[in-house]
């Protein structure tokens, strides 16, 4: 891009008359010496400026053909290289939810009872589930009621990500996440 810039520049120079002078003009009087031109005469010279300038801006048009190449490759690479990282980022994001809900499904969650007797939560209570599924405490509560036979349980999503039981009919949730 920098090249392309820089181009134009010089060939906005040359073709807008800002240049020092004429391309015979530039050269030292060896260089014009050594190459004969001192025998031209003044209508020789110009019309040699003018094959300079129309080659100096063919010039500039075929290098910014290149360069408009090149930039449509590098384009092309880096539009690729990100596709991958995103594709990555999304297999890696499917990964963790192996196992766990669909967040996409509109459920109510998984529903399911406590097997055994249940007295509340200790700070790391595991809940084993009629439906096979094991869950752990991931906070330190501690919630304790008199030994019951196993409850209804909901777990659901939580708005701030993680997992909640909810034990019914009582309304008390705590933080989970599943271990199996």
């Amino acid at each position: 891009m920098k090249k392309l810039l820089a181009l134009g520049c010089c060939a906005w120079l040359a073709l807008t008359g800002f240049a020092a002078e004429s391309f015979v003009g530039q050269l030292t009087p060896e260089e014009r010496r050594a190459a004969g031109l001192e025998q031209l005469t003044p209508e020789q010279q110009r019309a040699l400026d003018a094959l300079a300038a129309r080659f100096a801006t063919e010039g500039a048009r075929a290098t910014e053909a290149r360069v408009r190449e090149e930039t449509k490759v590098e384009v092309a690479k880096v539009r690729e290289a990100v596709k991958t990282q995103v594709e990555a980022e999304v297999k890696q994001r499917e990964a963790a939810q192996i196992g766990l809900a669909d967040p996409k499904k509109e459920s109510r969650g998984i529903e399911s009872r406590i097997i055994g007797p249940f007295k509340g939560w200790n700070g790391r209570t595991l809940f084993k589930l009629e439906n096979g599924q094991q869950w752990v405490q991931t906070d330190g509560q501690v919630y304790v009621v008199s030994s019951q036979p196993g409850p209804d349980v909901e777990i659901v999503p939580s708005a701030l990500g993680g997992w909640k039981l909810w034990i019914q009919p009582a309304g008390r949730w705590i933080r989970v996440k599943r271990i199996n």
